[in-house]
C-alpha cells in the first residue's frame, strides 16, 4: 500500500500538499460511501431516516406534553439503535483501507522534508536527573554546524545543529556504553524519515529530528496540518457524495 501510494501521490505532494490532501480526502470518503451503500439495506435505512424526521416534527409539536414526548423519545431511541446496528458493519469494513491510507498520510504529510544544505537540529532527551556525556557520529558524514562531537547533557537534553547533502544518513549516538541509531533523510522530494523515535528501558528517552511540521493551509499566522484539512474536506465531500449517490 505504501509503495503504491508513493508512486501515485509523491509528485502531487511536491506540487501541492493541499491538493494531495483534497484528492486523498475524496478517495477515502468515496470508499467509505460505496462500502456503506452496498453493505446496508438502503431501503430500510431510508425508512428509518424518514421516520426519524417525522418523529422530530412530532416532538416539536408535543413539547408541552411530557407523556407524549416520552413515547416519542423512546421510539426515536429504538430507531437510532437499529440505525447504528446497520451502520456498524460498513464502519468496520471501511476502517481497514482508511487506517492504511491515514498511516501513509501521517508518514508523508505531517512534516516538511529536510532539504540539501538546510540546517536542522537533532535533539536527544533524557530522564530527569540524568547527566554525563553523549557522542554523535554519522554515516555518511554530516557537517556539524553547532555543537561538539561529544556533548554534556544539560537540562535533560543534548542537541546538535547539522547540515548535509542529499542522501540517507545513519546517525549513531553513544551513551553509557550503548549505541542508538537514527535515520535522517535529506532530499528535495516530499519524503522524510519519522522525526521522533521513542526509546524504552533507557535513560535516553527520545531522539528527535528537527523537521518542521507541514502546514497544508497557511493564511498569515494561521496554519492547518493535514489532519484538520482532511477533516474539513471529508465533512463537505461526505455530504455531497451521499446526496449524489442517494445514500441514507
Amino acid at each position: 500500500m505504501s509503495s503504491f501510494l508513493n508512486q501515485i501521490f509523491s509528485q502531487l505532494i511536491e506540487f501541492s500538499p493541499l491538493l494531495a490532501v483534497f484528492v486523498l480526502s475524496f478517495i477515502i470518503t468515496l470508499i467509505m460511501t460505496l462500502i456503506y451503500k452496498y453493505t446496508t439495506d438502503q431501503k430500510r435505512m431510508k425508512e428509518l431516516r424518514e421516520r426519524l424526521g417525522q418523529l422530530q416534527k412530532e416532538a416539536k409539536a408535543a413539547a408541552s406534553d411530557p407523556k407524549k414526548m416520552m413515547k416519542i423519545n423512546s421510539e426515536m431511541m429504538t430507531i437510532n439503535g437499529e440505525y447504528m446496528k446497520h451502520s456498524l458493519k460498513p464502519m468496520l469494513i471501511s476502517w481497514i483501507p482508511v487506517i492504511l491510507i491515514f498511516a501513509w498520510m501521517s508518514a508523508n504529510l505531517a512534516y516538511e522534508p529536510i532539504m540539501p544544505g538546510q540546517e536542522f537540529n537533532i535533539t536527544l532527551k533524557f530522564r530527569n536527573g540524568i547527566g554525563g556525556e553523549v557522542g554523535i557520529s554519522s554515516s555518511p558524514a554530516l557537517t556539524i554546524v553547532e555543537g561538539d562531537y561529544v556533548q554534556q547533557i544539560k537540562n535533560g537534553t543534548a542537541q546538535w545543529l547539522l547540515r548535509g547533502d542529499e542522501g540517507l544518513y545513519t546517525l549513531t549516538f553513544t551513551f553509557q556504553n550503548k549505541s542508538y541509531e537514527k535515520k535522517v533523510l535529506i532530499t528535495n522530494r516530499a519524503e522524510y524519515e519519522p522525526p521522533i523515535t521513542q526509546i524504552g528501558n533507557s535513560n535516553l528517552t527520545a531522539i528527535e529530528i528537527g523537521n518542521r511540521p507541514r502546514k497544508v493551509i497557511q493564511i498569515g499566522k494561521f496554519g492547518m496540518g493535514w489532519f484538520w484539512a482532511y477533516f474539513i474536506f471529508a465533512l463537505i465531500l461526505n455530504s455531497i457524495l451521499r446526496k449524489i449517490m442517494k445514500v441514507y
